[in-house]
């Protein structure tokens, strides 16, 4: 059965978490061929907000949190609760109900978290526009080595025409290509280096197995 993770960054939504998690609930409630992880991650609140998700996860298993032991910022304190996640898909889901849970089964909101994992965590693309250039290249040049060989055999019959002004624009549009590629792999490499320090530090994990018990 899929599992779906949903992740959920917190600062003070005491008023907020229990409203969502049940409206998740609901959701899910409603997909039967499909399982989910509710991960909550607090970015050390200042209200009865771990409070209340001890409360919602002492009464689902299906719900974790973890509590940073600070404020680490929207962007890090979210990223390291994605890279915690067993989902094979993940969706973000903000504590203030500004994204409405009844979206999670709409087509346009699964695009775009796709998306956005897949060029988060992955160089396929980067390295297809690589790939894809170079293999244009190549072919422009092949096509351009074909019709001078055409055009010299038949030079009478065969007009110059706009051919040579398309090849020379494919060819030197998948040039482009090609170094956009490479210049992409060096951004991504600069990403990967980046991210080798901690995001977070946590303070509290609730609803997490140990090591122990996965193995």
């Amino acid at each position: 059965m899929p599992l779906i993770s949903i992740i959920t960054p917190c600062f003070n939504e005491a008023e907020n978490v229990a409203e969502l998690h049940r409206r998740i609930a609901e959701q899910f409630a409603q997909i039967p061929d499909c399982d989910y992880e509710h991960i909550f991650i607090d970015n050390a609140s200042t209200d009865d907000t771990v409070t209340q998700i001890r409360r919602i996860a002492s009464t689902n298993s299906r719900v974790k949190a973890i509590v940073n032991s600070r404020n680490f910022g929207h962007i890090r304190s979210p990223m390291h609760a994605l890279l915690q996640a067993r989902g094979d898909a993940i969706i973000t889901m903000a504590s203030d109900l500004q994204d409405p849970p009844e979206l999670i089964p709409s087509f346009d909101t699964l695009y775009d978290l796709a998306m956005l994992g897949i060029t988060s965590h992955s160089k396929v693309p980067i390295r297809l526009a690589t790939m894809s250039g170079f293999a244009l290249s190549a072919l422009s040049l092949l096509v351009a080595i074909g019709y001078l060989i055409f055009k010299i055999m038949f030079w009478d019959q065969l007009s110059i025409g706009m051919a040579p002004i398309l090849i020379g624009f494919f060819f030197f549009a998948s040039v482009q290509l090609f170094f956009i590629g490479i210049l992409g792999e060096y951004i991504a490499n600069i990403h990967t280096q980046v991210q080798k320090r901690p995001l977070v530090v946590e303070k509290e994990r609730i609803n997490f197995e140990s090591a122990s018990e996965r193995d």
